[in-house]
């Protein structure tokens, strides 16, 4: 009798258990509600305005005006753009009067934040070609954007060397081209991540004359790897061109492509620690200085006899 009920409990007890589990696998088959934030990405990649801007440069490239579209947009848009940053960042830019007027030019800088680019550009009075990591023109709407200011991709990974090509491509066509030699973004607003050669193999190869330029502030508007926008300072220095025709006139080598990189990082770092004039609004680096008072001494005899 006692046999007969402990089977029965174990009976009773394996289909209880059974039933629990079966309602267990079912609660698992229903999908929790999502969230906004698990719906942002399929609806970012999907959305309307990439659909949009795909089908208008379609039909820009039918008509063969996407050449004048593009230059419309760029100078409108940078015309308010430039308004707003004087707004929201009390966006400054000095030296700007130092960019070639005309020719090819290659534009170096140190980079803090992805909005470099726009920052930046709205103090050149050229159009510039950026050229920017590839993963940017797989970002919804951001690559539609950057898709009327003329930039190009560069592979990191796979063949950089086909970036440079594109650059000389269009400074052949007298045109100007943007790059942060760094290759990325620095976490620290003070300190320049050392360059790569690329800008200095686009100078050797195209022969062409580079300025350099800097930004600061642009860290603390919106820095690497966050997405909450500040609306803090920001200044930006363009400094005067520099040609290298005694290499050009010959074949270069490994070591003069590493001259000319560190030459840029130097005077990118100079940019940044410079005083400015602030009546002239020009800015003052240390070596302006001993230049100008070589001028003065020369003038005027101030050797101590």
């Amino acid at each position: 009798m006692v046999i007969e009920s402990l089977d029965l409990y174990n009976s009773n007890n394996r289909s209880t258990n059974e039933t629990i589990q079966l309602f267990s696998n079912k609660t698992e088959l229903i999908e929790k509600p999502k969230s906004f934030a698990d719906s942002l990405p399929k609806l970012l990649e999907n959305n309307l305005f990439d659909k949009m801007i795909l089908q208008l440069r379609k039909w820009m490239n039918v008509f063969n005006i996407t050449n004048a579209v593009d230059n419309i947009v760029y100078w409108n848009s940078y015309t308010i753009l430039r308004l707003a940053f004087k707004i929201l960042f009390k966006w400054k830019a000095y030296g700007s009067l130092n960019f070639p007027e005309f020719g090819p030019v290659l534009l170096i800088s140190n980079h803090q934040s992805v909005l470099d680019p726009f920052l930046i550009a709205a103090g050149i009075p050229r159009e510039i070609r950026w050229m920017s990591k590839i993963e940017n023109f797989e970002m919804p709407i951001f690559k539609s954007i950057l898709s009327f200011y003329g930039t190009f991709s560069v592979n990191r990974t796979e063949n950089p060397s086909l970036a440079i090509d594109k650059a000389i491509e269009i400074l052949e066509k007298g045109d100007c081209v943007g790059m942060f030699p760094s290759g990325t973004r620095s976490p620290d607003p003070d300190v320049n991540i050392p360059f790569k050669t690329g800008a200095a193999r686009i100078v050797l190869r195209g022969k062409v004359p580079y300025v350099p330029a800097c930004i600061l502030g642009s860290h603390y508007v919106l820095p690497k790897n966050s997405i909450n926008l500040k609306f803090k300072p920001v200044e930006i220095r363009i400094g005067e061109p520099v040609w290298h025709d005694e290499i050009w006139n010959r074949n270069y080598t490994e070591y003069d492509i590493k001259l000319i990189r560190d030459e840029m990082y130097n005077k990118v770092n100079e940019l940044m620690t410079a005083e400015i004039d602030p009546v002239r609004k020009i800015i003052i680096t240390e070596n302006a200085k001993q230049v100008n008072y070589k001028k003065i001494a020369d003038k005027y005899d101030l050797s101590i006899s």
